[in-house]
């Protein structure tokens, strides 16, 4: 149950995160562009999302086996972004990304049983 827990912790810090850098970084264009962005509180935020999920995977790689945890943060963070970039960023989804995805949570559950 505590694996489920940070499983999903993990997901939304490492999405948020993602997304948050994503849309921080859409608009920048050479030097004066990079030193903005890093003031921009949607990179900030997204660093700290991002900081948050990488210390939740420490955690958890220490209370589990990498053959478990690895796959499964990998699929379901890979899964959970693709989702999320669809639905928040409305990035275009094709056939082949929501079978990749179902393929992806179908490997999840062999390695985890």
């Amino acid at each position: 149950m505590v694996l489920v827990v940070l499983c999903i912790v993990y997901a939304l810090l490492n999405a948020s995160g993602l997304l948050l850098l994503r849309v921080s970084l859409q608009h920048v264009h050479g030097s004066v562009g990079v030193r903005n962005v890093v003031v921009d509180p949607r990179f900030i935020g997204g660093v700290i999302c991002y900081g948050l999920a990488f210390l939740t995977w420490l955690v958890t790689l220490s209370r589990h086996p990498v053959s478990t945890v690895y796959p499964l943060f990998i699929g379901i963070g890979y899964s959970t972004v693709v989702l999320a970039s669809f639905a928040l960023l409305k990035e275009q989804y094709t056939t082949p990304k929501l079978i990749g995805i179902g393929l992806v949570g179908a490997g999840i559950l062999f390695v985890v049983r």
